[in-house]
C-alpha cells in the first residue's frame, strides 16, 4: 500500500487516544520506586551531580548505563522529577503506537489500525510507562529498530543499515542481551539478504556507539565487558537450587564476593557454568521450565505495580496477586494472551514475510538468552510491539489463516498454544486454589 494513501486523521485520532489512556492513568497512579527502579534513579543522580556511572561511591557497570543516561538527561531539563519521567515515557509509549501504526501501514490500512490499535489499548504497556524501568525506552528502540529496517524495500540502503546499527548499539546499552539479537541480525543480513555491506555497516553502527562505554570498563575493570550481571544472572538460571525464574538467596562464597564487581561477576559465572558442565541433563530439563516462566501472565508486573507492600517478604507472591482486583488481573491478562497467540499465528502465517522473518529473529534470540539464563514475565514484554504487528498482519486475513499454513507451521502452531495455555491454567490453579 502507498504512503500517499496514508489518514493523516486516522493516525491522529489513534494518538489522541493512547495519550487519553494514558494521561488518565498516570494522573490517578500513586507509586512509590522500589528495589530496581531506585537503582535506576541513583545512577541517574549520580551522574547528574558527579558526571561518574556510579552506585553507592563506587564506578558500577551492573547495570548498563542506557536507561540511567536517559533518566539523567529527564533530570537535567525538568529536574529530579518522577512524574517528568513518567509522561517522557508516556510519549515514548505514544510513538511506539506511532512506529506500529507505520509499520502496519504498508500492509494496508486496516493492519496499520490493528497494529497501533492493539498497542494504544494494551494495559501492560500503560502501565509500564508509569514506573522507573527500562522496558519503555527499549520497546520505544527496538520499534524505531524495525521502522528503520524495514520502512523500504528489503534490503535497505547503505544509510538505513548504519543508522539501524547506531539505533541496536543504543538498545544494546539499555538491554545488554540485545547484542544476541544485534548478532542474529548480521547472520541474516550476511546469509539470508546476501548483503556484506548491509551487516558491515550495521555492525560499524553499533560499534561506534557501544565501544566508548566498553573502552570504559577496560579502563575501570580491566575488561571490555557491556555488563558485569550476566555472571550472576546465569548463576540464578543455573545452580543447585535453581528453580527456572529468579529466586532471591546467595550462597556464602557469593554473599562474601558481592563487595567486589567484578570478583562477583567471575566467581558467579564460574560457579553457573561448572553446574552446567557438571549437570548437562539438568540444564536441558530446566529449558521448558524457563520459557514457562518467561511467558507466565502478567502477574509480576500488576504486583510491582497495584500492591502496597510489594516487598514484604512475610506475604508470599500468590497472596499479593490474589488480593488484587479480579478485573484488572482478567482484563489485563486475557489482552496479553490474544496478542500472544494471535500474534504468533501471525508469524507462523506470514513466516516469509520480511517483516515477519526479522521478527522471528528477535523471538529466536528472546528464547535463546531467557533458556541459557532464567525467565520471568517481564522479559516477555519486549517482544509484546512486535506481537501486536503480528496479529494485525493475521487478523485481515483470518478465514484463511489455517488453510495458509504448512503442515510444520499447523503442528507448531498448536504446539505452541498448547504450552503457553497449560502454563497459564497451572499458574493460576497455583495462585488462585
Amino acid at each position: 500500500m502507498a504512503f500517499s494513501d496514508f489518514r493523516t486523521k486516522e493516525f491522529l485520532a489513534l494518538a489522541g487516544l493512547a495519550l487519553l489512556l494514558r494521561i488518565s492513568f498516570l494522573g490517578s497512579y500513586d507509586h512509590a520506586p522500589v528495589s530496581d527502579e531506585k537503582d535506576y534513579l541513583e545512577l541517574a543522580v549520580n551522574f547528574v551531580a558527579t558526571g561518574s556511572y556510579s552506585l553507592g561511591g563506587e564506578p558500577t557497570a551492573f547495570r548498563p548505563p542506557g536507561y540511567p543516561a536517559f533518566l539523567a538527561v529527564v533530570q537535567l531539563i525538568f529536574g529530579q522529577s518522577i512524574t517528568a519521567i513518567r509522561i517522557v515515557q508516556m510519549f515514548l509509549d505514544i510513538g511506539i503506537v506511532a512506529g506500529l501504526y507505520l509499520l502496519g501501514f504498508r500492509f494496508g490500512r486496516t493492519t496499520g489500525l490493528v497494529a497501533g490499535l492493539a498497542w494504544a489499548l494494551f494495559p501492560p504497556a500503560i502501565i509500564y510507562s508509569g514506573l522507573i524501568l527500562s522496558e519503555t525506552l527499549s520497546a520505544f528502540l527496538l520499534v524505531l529498530l524495525f521502522a528503520t529496517l524495514t520502512f523500504k524495500p528489503f534490503p535497505a540502503t547503505t544509510m538505513r543499515s548504519f543508522a539501524a546499527g547506531l539505533i541496536a548499539g543504543v538498545l544494546i546499552l539499555v538491554k545488554s542481551w540485545i547484542v544476541l539479537f544485534a548478532a542474529g541480525l548480521l547472520c541474516f543480513f550476511w546469509i539470508r539478504v546476501r548483503s556484506r555491506s548491509m551487516a558491515l555497516l550495521f555492525g560499524s553502527g553499533i560499534l561506534l556507539v557501544v565501544a566508548p562505554w566498553m573502552v570504559r570498563n577496560v579502563t575501570v575493570f580491566g575488561t571490555p565487558v557491556i555488563s558485569t550481571n550476566s555472571g550472576i544472572n546465569l548463576y540464578m538460571g543455573n545452580n543447585p537450587e535453581a528453580t527456572g525464574a529468579y529466586k532471591a538467596g546467595l550462597p556464602d562464597t557469593l554473599l562474601a564476593a558481592s563487595s567486589d564487581e567484578l570478583k562477583y561477576q567471575r566467581l558467579s559465572l564460574s560457579l553457573a557454568i561448572d553446574h552446567i558442565v557438571e549437570n548437562p541433563g539438568v540444564f536441558v530439563q530446566r529449558i521448558p521450565v524457563k520459557v514457562a516462566h518467561m511467558f507466565r501472565s502478567e502477574g509480576e508486573l500488576l504486583v510491582w505495580a497495584f500492591h502496597p507492600n510489594i516487598r514484604d517478604k512475610s506475604i508470599s507472591f500468590s497472596d499479593k496477586y490474589r488480593i488484587l482486583p479480579i478485573i484488572l488481573t482478567i482484563g489485563v491478562n486475557i489482552l496479553y494472551a490474544f496478542i500472544l497467540l494471535a500474534g504468533i499465528a501471525g508469524l507462523l502465517r506470514f513466516r516469509s514475510d520480511e517483516v515477519s522473518s526479522l521478527v522471528l529473529v528477535f523471538f529466536g534470540s528472546l528464547l535463546a538468552i531467557h533458556a541459557l539464563f532464567f525467565g520471568g514475565s517481564r522479559f516477555h514484554f519486549l517482544l509484546m510491539p512486535l506481537m501486536a504487528f503480528a496479529t494485525a498482519r493475521l487478523l485481515p486475513n483470518i478465514r484463511n489463516f489455517w488453510a495458509g499454513l504448512s503442515l510444520t507451521g499447523r503442528i507448531s502452531f498448536i504446539m505452541t498454544t498448547s504450552f503457553l495455555v497449560s502454563v497459564w491454567i497451572l499458574e493460576f490453579t497455583y495462585v488462585f486454589s
